[in-house]
């Protein structure tokens, strides 16, 4: 079943708050290479990229039409891929 970004949507302020209380606890240092597994739609993604300066920021999603949204906000240090999370190597 494919994923509905605007049901996705609904959900925004809870899947925020983990966010928020995480990104707290990030140390922000410039160069950062961060990936954000299962991205969606990419907002908390460009937002995590806005709160790293000088930062290489990658958001991977299995879903064609979350990423159909997320490229919108695609730039440089901000990018996104198709993928199985299960996938990533960490290299």
């Amino acid at each position: 079943m494919p994923w509905d970004p605007k049901r996705y949507h609904q959900f925004a302020s809870e899947r925020a708050a983990p966010f928020e209380d995480l990104l707290a606890m990030v140390d922000v240092r410039d160069g950062m290479r961060v990936v954000d597994l299962g991205c969606g739609s990419g907002e908390l993604t460009a937002r995590l990229a806005d709160a790293l300066p000088e930062s290489d920021v990658t958001g991977i999603d299995s879903s064609e039409e979350m990423l159909g949204d997320a490229a919108k906000l695609a730039r440089p240090g901000l990018r996104f891929e198709r993928g199985a999370i299960e996938a990533v190597t960490g290299e």
